[in-house]
């Protein structure tokens, strides 16, 4: 017979595995539906969440044998938030305050919600250590606090997850108490060759193409370091914001890596209601670049995985947009009544940042050197997505209307506008020899055509444009 008390205790967890059943029944259905992509999300998933819990985020990435490990030195767990890491819970646990449009560093991008899930790429089961809050000055030490959610269906992970609940119960009860709070890890254990590799992966996508647009676009984040003990020698580098000025319409914010000169990132401000911003495509104020094709186009404070054939050298940020749930890109167009007003607000967007963009070449291709890398229209127009091509192949065709009119194209000492150029076809420069030839050729009896450094480039161009 069981007494008053065990039977007590008995109800209390049939109730509370009740309660995190559907939260099992969620995780479960996150993992079966997991992709490739998920690894590369998932730092970033880790730096959000490192973001919306400090003013000036500093964070450090380690990656070995066997364990990626995650550090913030931002706000520590308190029981609420440790709890919602167990159940896998969205929690928003900044105090709001009075702010500016412009202030992004108080906008909260989420927390342990379902981006987090991504972060199980990883592996299934981490160690945190760090600190809960139990209330001003106080504070419990997590030691390896085990999150473990390697389970075959959902009762086990249902068994688990409440385990789990308990230990955080148990803490506050018994925790061993400190006056300060500590930094806070997560240590992935990857034991899965999948796991092994999503680790590689995700360190790979941390590069310098990406970090110092994050922190241009994060003023609250203020250094990322990384360390991989799966190179020799082992890798090192860290990224450190510097001062800026005050914001105009064009920002210049320095990132530097490690003790090199700083990387400039240049940004273009459209609308501080919208937060919409434009990453221009400039290795200095006078001189355009190529962004790598593996960036992503479109940024939500941090890259929507899956937009690098978005169409264009520029990143378009809106603090607005309306991302798909994977935040693999941006509700356009659909026959989906319950998406039209998210994709109406997202093709607003797109229209603003178009025109700003327009303008914004418009006043400096004839001072810009390698104007070129201004060019390149490539948007996807032969999908699956009917509805969506036919949205691309619009905005294609306004950005070939517009961009043919600016002076884009260098001929010699002069710029041209690509409507008044002429182009070689792509079948006339397949060797080289032969299409240097022609080139000569054609500029005896047209000067209207592209620098001879610059045909083919230009001929892919309008290959592109389809033009």
């Amino acid at each position: 017979m069981l007494t008053r008390e065990e039977l007590t205790k008995k109800a209390q967890d049939e109730s509370d595995k009740a309660d995190l059943k559907q939260h099992s029944d969620k995780l479960i259905l996150g993992f079966e539906n997991s992709n490739p992509s998920d690894a590369k999300r998932a730092l970033w998933e880790l730096i959000q969440n490192a973001r919306d819990l400090s003013d000036k985020a500093i964070i450090e990435v380690k990656v070995e044998p066997g364990e990626l490990s995650f550090t913030h030195h931002g706000k520590t767990f308190d029981s609420n938030t440790l709890l919602c890491l167990v159940k896998q819970v969205s929690s928003k646990t900044r105090k709001k305050k009075e702010q500016k449009a412009d202030d992004d560093e108080v906008k909260e991008v989420g927390q342990y919600g379902t981006g987090f899930i991504t972060t199980h790429s990883f592996g299934k089961r981490f160690l945190v250590d760090g600190t809960m809050e139990l209330q001003e000055g106080e504070y419990v030490k997590l030691e390896a606090f085990e999150i473990d959610r390697i389970a075959k269906d959902s009762d086990e992970l249902t068994n688990k997850l409440l385990r789990q609940q308990n230990s955080v119960f148990d803490l506050v009860g018994n925790g061993t108490i400190i006056p300060v709070a500590l930094p806070t890890t997560f240590r992935y254990q990857g034991n899965l060759p999948v796991e092994l590799k999503n680790a590689e992966i995700a360190v790979s996508e941390i590069t310098e193409a990406f970090i110092p647009p994050v922190m241009a676009l994060n003023r609250n984040i203020h250094s990322i370091s990384v360390t991989d003990h799966l190179k020799t020698p082992v890798s090192f580098y860290s990224y450190k914001k510097l001062e800026t000025d005050t914001e105009t319409e064009l920002t210049i914010i320095p990132v530097q890596k490690n003790a090199s000169q700083p990387i400039e990132v240049f940004i273009l401000w459209v609308d501080k209601d919208l937060d919409l911003k434009i990453v221009l495509p400039l290795s200095d104020v006078s001189t355009a670049k190529l962004f790598p094709d593996t960036m992503s186009r479109l940024f939500l404070y941090f890259p929507l995985i899956g937009t690098e054939q978005f169409g264009c050298n520029f990143i378009i940020h809106c603090g607005l947009f309306n991302p798909h749930e994977k935040r693999d890109g941006i509700w356009l167009s659909s026959d989906n009544p319950q998406n039209k007003e998210k994709e109406i607000s997202n093709q607003a967007i797109l229209e603003k940042a178009s025109d700003a963009i327009f303008t914004f070449i418009e006043k400096r291709a004839e001072q810009i050197i390698n104007p070129i890398h201004l060019a390149h229209i490539s948007f996807p127009v032969l999908s699956e997505n009917v509805l969506l091509n036919d949205y691309f192949k619009t905005l294609k065709s306004k950005w070939i209307s517009k961009l043919s009119t600016y002076p884009l194209v260098e001929s010699g000492d002069t710029r041209l506008m690509p409507q008044d150029t002429y182009f070689l076809d792509k079948e006339l420069l397949l060797e080289d020899e032969t299409s240097n030839l022609i080139y000569d050729l054609v500029a005896i009896f047209r000067k209207e055509i592209p620098s001879k450094h610059l045909f083919l480039d230009w001929t892919n161009i309008m290959i592109e444009w389809d033009y």
